[in-house]
């Protein structure tokens, strides 16, 4: 008889992407961060992209119930396929109960939603482009394999010299981290992650049980891409540990502070022709990484829609009139409508947007459907879904305007004003606007969390 022949199937990778709003930092939107607007498209549907181009046949979504049906429809208004051309599978998970990071991997790790051994693990507000991250996987598969095998976690850190800075939020510091000859995490200081900081700017750079390591250096000049390649262990690992609530401030300095039983993490530290990643943390961040999108910084990766000069991308059914101005960077949403006289400076704005005669929109980013009405200006704000900014009003700098806020006619509000729907101060919004001024408990930042 002849022997049994035992097909192997080969392992579909997973991406796990967390797409939960843990920061708050774009409220009072009621939109969670990975649905906020980056040119043209959803967040997530950027880490999306960015995942099936790098491989991943299958992509498990982690969010909180009442996030579901909105990340369900970002969803299915973008198919996704792989790079061979096939229909990549995105489920969707509503967590209740889950607040942090560390909640929700532990709960995928209790139901045993993640089977690939490694697995691609992102945020739903990454926006990536990180140049051959299927090597990146090989090679975290071969180093556990033959080097190392409690190597869990092969982080992607690119260098941005002096543009790091604008890609992370201003209440994290920079971040450091010591590395050694084989880029070995030794030491992980800020980028959210406030413990032993002050130890680090006083000179430490590792664990004194790392002595004896080889090509010991201290790096400040790269910037977290939020874009990991890990082991099953890892989820194992927050299980065993219900103190670790993020990646950033919790599990990597913790795990690398440990040499004797910590679990091993490893960088990938991408050239400047290696491409880059920024989660969009907060309003500052997301015009850092829209504004470098459209100059091309995340190329193949581009605004949804087509580039008519230098840094100016148009959707379809765009009506503009020769009077009016637009200037780089910037990117007009399909469908909108600009009447004679409008200036988008520096701007982006959503699908269907319409400004009326006159009206200026300087350095702001419109969601879908807002109306700005003749002669209004909308200055250095961020404009959720549907908001109108009557003929004459103004939203002046560091606004944030909930989706259906309604600035009357000539009303002008104060500067950094963040405005909700939920009731009506016709002090603050004019007589027939809608809105109040948002009262919130914090800032949106989370000491805690601060790298989730």
């Amino acid at each position: 008889m002849a022997p049994r022949v035992v097909e192997k199937r080969e392992q579909i990778l997973q991406a796990v992407i967390l797409a939960h709003d843990g920061d708050g930092a774009f409220r009072p939107l009621k939109a969670p961060a990975a649905l906020v607007d980056v040119c043209g498209r959803p967040a997530l549907e950027h880490a999306l992209r960015f995942v099936a181009r790098a491989g991943a046949g299958e992509v498990v979504i982690a969010c909180a119930p009442d996030e579901a049906t909105g990340i369900q429809e970002a969803v299915a208004a973008a198919p996704l396929s792989g790079r061979d051309g096939r229909p990549v599978a995105v489920t969707t998970l509503p967590l209740a109960g889950c607040e942090s990071e560390g909640d929700f991997l532990r709960e995928l790790d209790q139901r045993g939603a993640v089977a690939s051994d490694p697995f691609i693990l992102v945020r739903g507000d990454v926006v990536a482009n990180v140049s051959g991250l299927d090597a990146v996987v090989a090679e975290h598969v071969r180093r556990k394999k033959k080097d190392d095998a409690d190597a869990t976690m092969t982080v992607c850190l690119a260098e941005a010299g002096p543009r790091a800075r604008r890609l992370q939020p201003l209440a994290h510091d920079d971040l450091l981290v010591s590395l050694d000859a084989k880029n070995r995490v030794l030491g992980w200081y800020g980028g959210g992650n406030a413990r032993d900081r002050a130890a680090a700017d006083l000179g430490f750079v590792a664990d004194e049980t790392y002595g004896d390591a080889e090509g010991l250096a201290l790096r400040s000049d790269l910037i977290d891409c939020h874009v990991d390649v890990c082991s099953l262990e890892l989820l194992f690992r927050y299980s065993e540990n219900f103190d670790y609530q993020a990646s950033r401030g919790h599990f990597v300095p913790s795990e690398v502070g440990n040499a004797e039983l910590g679990q091993r993490v490893y960088a990938h530290v991408l050239g400047a022709t290696g491409g880059r990643g920024a989660r969009v943390h907060d309003p500052r961040v997301l015009d850092a990484v829209a504004r470098d999108v459209a100059g091309g910084w995340f190329a193949p990766l581009t605004p949804a829609a087509r580039e008519v000069r230098p840094g100016v991308f148009v959707g379809a059914g765009v009506s503009a009139p020769r009077t009016a101005k637009v200037s780089a960077p910037a990117v007009l949403g399909r469908g909108s409508v600009l009447a004679e006289g409008a200036v988008v400076d520096q701007s982006f704005l959503g699908e269907g947007c319409r400004l009326g005669e006159g009206a200026v929109v300087r350095g702001s980013h419109v969601g879908r459907g807002c109306v700005v009405g003749a002669g209004a200006t909308v200055d250095r704000c961020l404009l959720g879904a549907g908001v109108v900014v009557a003929p004459g009003a103004a939203a002046p700098r560091g606004c944030v305007l909930a989706e259906g806020v309604v600035v009357a006619k000539a009303a002008s509000l104060p500067e950094f004003s963040r405005v909700s729907a939920d009731s009506t101060d016709e002090a603050l919004v004019g007589a027939g606007g809608v809105g109040c001024l948002w009262q919130g408990d914090d800032d949106g930042f989370d000491d805690d969390d601060d790298g989730d």
